[in-house]
């Protein structure tokens, strides 16, 4: 103990000694005129602090700014997209002559291992991929995935819907003053087109705005009616509550870019540009092809002849498009209004009271996806054809009509005739009926417009 005592002394004593209490050691002034360069333990102390405030903070902001869930989903994605990827390339490998995936086991031998695939030779078929990514593949080898998203082999996925905001004047002049909706017939005369709006005395709108209407439908199950219009160089989309109704909504779908409008060499109009590839549509219409009950005799095989050839009207449209002769090119091919996936659901709105029917569930739901591929050929001047032939639209619809002593739900499928106008009431495959019975009407006679995919030079 007292050699240790000693030690300090002689420490001590090289000290000042106004330096020798720890409490007043930074308050040397011998010291802090040498280390004035250096770092003081209050200083050290502060920093300290303030770094952990600052890792505090990132640790929020990591957590309750979705940091971790964020970089989770991009993973997510990435795998997602290249899992997509090599199933697109093993459904190319697996088409047949005539552009079918003949089986399950076909797609299964050209996936690398680690994947499963089931299904019946008819399709479609489930694939899923070694972390779980599961997707359904339909015997034309469309590609339907969890997110929603689809291909066919050799496409690519449709654009982004743009989002730019809609011009004040003109979405007043569709909507109203107020934006809450306006009879439509204010503003567009049926036989002549959009006209002047009479609640703006000092605007000539037919001047300042010059729109166009490029198509009109009814929407799924015959509930609202579309008009589909083109202004100031785009697209836009007007629901209505019926076809003179009031309007309700306004929707930019289009705006163009790159190559789209453009002629390939052999007059085929571009209606994608893609990137890497390009969607053109053909000219005129191609073939004639049956839907519907064909040579069937008794009212009950029709019947069932024309509920299958409804269900499967879209696989059959595609399929003859597929088989033409005469393409530019053979692969990629689809008929025009069927660029998204087509409905595996079945309809079930078939109304309550009509307690005697026994068809919900007969018949697909409604799959209306051609407007992207219609609109399109409409604004570039192409949906009209040069010959006399009317087309098929690859998109089934259900439309309501009511009758003096029934009410009808008929299960069509969309046709375009040669000067662009849509058919909504004359393509009917089969109806059934509220006193519960059923017909087939069947459809005979129309060409198709197909549409291929080619590299983009």
């Amino acid at each position: 103990m007292q050699k240790a005592k000693e030690k300090q002394k002689k420490f001590l004593g090289t000290v000042p000694k106004k330096c020798q209490l720890v409490e007043t050691f930074w308050d040397c002034p011998e010291i802090s005129k040498t280390n004035n360069n250096g770092i003081t333990l209050i200083a050290l102390i502060i920093t300290v602090i303030v770094m952990l405030i600052l890792v505090g903070v990132t640790i929020n902001v990591a957590l309750n700014g979705g940091l971790f869930t964020k970089a989770r989903q991009a993973a997510n994605d990435y795998q997602y997209q290249e899992d997509y990827e090599i199933l697109q390339a093993a459904v190319v490998a697996s088409l047949d002559e005539n552009l079918q995936i003949p089986n399950a086991e076909t797609l299964q031998n050209n996936l690398p291992s680690g994947w499963t695939v089931t299904g019946e030779d008819a399709g479609p078929f489930t694939a899923t991929s070694p972390i779980g990514n599961v997707f359904t593949v339909d015997k034309d080898g469309t590609i339907t995935g969890q997110n929603g998203g689809t291909q066919t082999p050799g496409g690519d996925d449709e654009p982004d819907t743009p989002t730019e905001e809609i011009p004040d004047l003109f979405r007043k002049y569709i909507l109203g003053q107020d934006e809450t909706g306006r009879p439509i017939l204010e503003i567009l005369d049926l036989a002549s087109g959009f006209k002047d709006d009479e609640s703006t005395k000092d605007v000539d709108e037919t001047q300042t705005l010059g729109v166009e209407t490029l198509i009109t439908y009814v929407g799924e199950e015959g509930s609202k009616f579309v008009y589909c219009v083109k202004y100031d160089n785009k697209a836009y989309k007007i629901i209505c509550s019926n076809m003179i109704g009031n309007t309700e909504s306004l929707e930019l779908i289009y705006t163009p870019q790159g190559r789209e409008g453009e002629k390939t060499t052999e007059g085929w109009t571009i209606l994608y540009d893609n990137g890497e590839t390009l969607e053109a549509i053909s000219p005129t219409t191609w073939g004639d092809l049956d839907i519907g009950y064909t040579s069937t005799t008794t009212d009950e095989q029709k019947l069932s002849d024309s509920i299958d050839a409804y269900n499967n009207a879209i696989s059959t449209i595609n399929t003859y498009c597929q088989n033409l002769e005469g393409l530019p090119i053979n692969n990629g091919v689809r008929s025009i209004g069927a660029s998204i996936d087509t409905t595996t659901d079945m309809y079930n709105g078939i109304p309550t009271d009509w307690t005697t029917s026994t068809y919900n569930g007969v018949g697909k739901a409604g799959d209306t996806f051609f407007e992207d591929d219609l609109v399109r050929a409409a604004y570039w001047g192409v949906a009209k054809t040069t010959d006399s032939s009317s087309y098929y639209i690859a998109s089934r619809y259900i439309l309501n009509g009511s009758f003096e002593s029934y009410e009808r739900l008929s299960f069509c499928i969309f046709l375009i005739s040669n000067n662009g106008t849509m058919h909504l009431d004359s393509t009917g495959i089969w109806s059934v009926t509220s006193d519960g019975n059923a017909s087939a009407s069947g459809i005979i006679g129309f060409g198709v417009r197909p549409i291929i995919t080619i590299n983009n030079p």
